[in-house]
Order: C-alpha cells, then structure tokens, then sequence
C-alpha cells in the first residue's frame, strides 16, 4: 500500500493567507439612553477547506458611515451616539473588507 502526503507551502507560515473576513456581531443593536457599547471580533478564513483564523482587531482598520449615530474606535469598540442605523466597515490587509449594521434605538 502507498501512502502519499500532501504538503502545503506558504511564502510565511506565520501570516496565514486570509481570503475572506468576518465581523461579529452582525447586526450591531445599541441603545441610545444611556450610551451602549459592542465590542467587535474580527475572524478570517483561509478559504472553503480551512479552519476559521482569529484575527486581532489591531490588525484591523475600522470604520463607521455615519459618526452622528455610533463611533467605533481603533479597538473595535462601537458606541452609540444618537438613535440612527449605520454600518460600520473593517478593512483587514488594506484590501479584504467586511461591513455590519448598526442599529442605535
């Protein structure tokens, strides 16, 4: 019997090659009185076959829509401004990009 082992090799094996990312919660929901907040979690994906990969949110940008209703801060850390729905945008690698609402009440 032959056994055969399939070697996968990355350009660096410490950065794995994310593809896809995925911002949680999704939606966002906060409440205006008194001023809430959600901190966001950022996780990638390598693609169809491979696990889930944390990301950490320094490593992500991120950004909001609309400042008059929530602002989310270098962290992730989305607070509510005034009643309102946004969305709020996190870039990862300058290119791979996903966007969740945010609903203030």
């Amino acid at each position: 019997m032959t056994y055969g082992t399939i070697l996968e090799v990355m350009d660096d094996p410490i950065a794995p090659s994310i593809v896809e990312i995925a911002v949680t919660p999704d939606p966002v929901e906060l409440t205006e009185t008194p001023p809430s907040t959600q901190m966001l979690s950022v996780m990638g994906s390598m693609g169809e076959m491979y696990a889930s990969v944390g990301i950490l949110n320094s490593d992500v940008v991120f950004a909001t829509t609309a400042a008059t209703i929530c602002t989310v801060d270098t962290t992730g850390l989305v607070t509510a401004v005034a009643a309102g729905t946004t969305t709020v945008t996190a870039t990862y690698n300058d290119a791979i990009v996903d966007v969740v609402d945010v609903v203030v009440a």
